[in-house]
């Protein structure tokens, strides 16, 4: 990953300069100019080649940039390694993206028809967690496959390495969040999460579960070629600094000083990553406190939104998120506007997913009502296996369910195998029934 170029220093603009700028402050173009960019939070490395040469240099129209996020800035208490406050402000699509996530994220996007039924909304809780448990490892450089890490999971077989290993903690940690969410945010429940996620894979296994010490090697963060990203506070400030953000995770809003609850999950992600308390795990450790937060301020549905796949599609640009924010003034819009991006993504994903089932619902019902050759069982059944694909079926039971004979019953459900509507499965001596794959194929003619 290439390290973004430093902006400008303005303590060499010159009288000259000032003039010139503000003699354009109310250039139309320049102004419109200045629109975008906020609308889109573009730092120096890609604003410079959005102004027109005509109108102004570079330097100076970023100059201007700066002077109109300035006005809008609000502090927080947190600072960084030079004892600057980090701070923050809300652009127009960043207050639009807050109302949208408020209006999903809290749990008003119905489930519908096609996963109303607890088991269904079970098994994509279930779906979701993996997710995040593996997307969350290999963001961290976990030696797997998606594939392979999850037929880990769901065979419950012990893991037989170190990146199984990772992707089972985090599974076991993103399913415990939810039953901690009432609990207050703390050193003891920071370095319980941190425990649970790095417990059998770090080289020192002491290191799991506290914070860095002078006995640990020093930290630096780095890309993949070898070029330092990132060095956090020393292990000094460590305690400090994390009753600081306990202090920020807690507090209350006081009047005229509210702070949306999803903007300082945000911050929280943020700025445990700066702080790097641990040795190892730092990023998975932050990414599981927002879902903690978030979980904690009633955003229940983000347990079905498996952010860190959404980072792992653009890992560099989540990388530069962090990177922009530390290097242009503690400005934390940088990460926020990212992550309000990638939560909008993923819950835009889930409502896909969830018209996709009921679509297939309704194809379903249409198709299955105006096939002369299936009967009212055979219809039923399988719009009964298709909320429930799990679910496994024999003779006696659609004999005693539908009250046929049992030769009634083996014909349907033989014929719906004869279909590929159903697949036959032998246990022992006797036969089950369940929704077959080929359905999908029969559904997309």
């Amino acid at each position: 990953m290439k390290i973004p170029e430093k902006a400008p220093d303005f303590s060499q603009i010159t009288p000259e300069d000032f003039g010139r700028i503000f003699a354009l402050m109310e250039n139309e173009e320049l102004r419109s100019l200045i629109r975008r960019a906020n609308k889109n939070y573009l730092y120096w490395d890609k604003f410079k080649y959005r102004v027109p040469e005509k109108l102004l240099n570079g330097y100076l129209a970023w100059f201007l940039l700066k002077l109109s996020r300035k006005n809008q800035l609000r502090f927080i208490s947190s600072t960084d390694k030079q004892n600057k406050p980090f701070n923050f402000w809300l652009p127009d699509p960043v207050q639009e993206d807050l109302h949208h996530l408020d209006s999903v994220a809290g749990g008003n996007i119905s489930f519908g028809e096609s996963l109303i039924n607890k088991d269904s909304q079970e098994r994509y809780l279930v779906h979701s967690l993996m997710e995040e448990a593996i997307s969350s490892s290999l963001l961290e450089g976990a030696a797997t496959t998606r594939e392979k890490a999850r037929g880990m999971l769901l065979s419950g077989k012990k893991p037989a390495s170190l990146a199984d290993k990772m992707i089972l903690n985090n599974y076991l940690t993103v399913k415990k969040l939810s039953s901690i969410k009432g609990e207050v945010f703390s050193r003891e429940l920071l370095n319980e999460i941190h425990g649970t996620i790095t417990q059998e894979t770090l080289k020192n296994p002491d290191a799991s579960g506290r914070f860095r010490n002078e006995s640990d090697d020093p930290i630096e963060v780095m890309d993949g070629q070898g070029n330092t990203l990132f060095v956090p506070p020393p292990v000094g400030e460590i305690e400090k600094r994390v009753d600081e953000l306990i202090q920020f995770a807690n507090a209350d809003d006081e009047p005229g000083e509210f702070i949306h609850p999803i903007i300082r999950g945000v911050m929280l992600h943020f700025l445990l990553g700066y702080i790097h308390p641990f040795v190892d795990g730092n990023g998975r450790t932050a990414r599981a406190i927002f879902y903690w937060y978030m979980l904690k301020r009633g955003y229940w549905l983000i347990e079905y939104i498996p952010i860190s796949r959404i980072f792992l599609k653009s890992p560099v640009q989540y990388a530069r998120a962090y990177l922009y924010s530390e290097m242009d003034d503690q400005d934390l819009t940088y990460f926020i506007v990212y992550n309000l991006k990638a939560l909008r993504l993923g819950f835009r994903e889930l409502k896909a997913y969830i018209a996709r089932k009921q679509k297939k619902v309704r194809m379903v019902t249409y198709v299955f009502r105006r096939d002369p050759d299936l009967n009212a069982r055979q219809t039923s059944l399988i719009q009964h296996a298709l909320r429930h694909p799990e679910m496994e079926y024999n003779i006696q039971n659609h004999k005693n369910y539908y009250s046929v004979t049992y030769q009634t019953a083996r014909t349907d459900l033989l014929d719906l195998v004869t279909r590929k509507f159903m697949e036959k499965i032998k246990r022992g001596k006797k036969f089950f029934f369940k929704l077959s794959k080929e359905i999908d194929k029969f559904l997309e003619k």
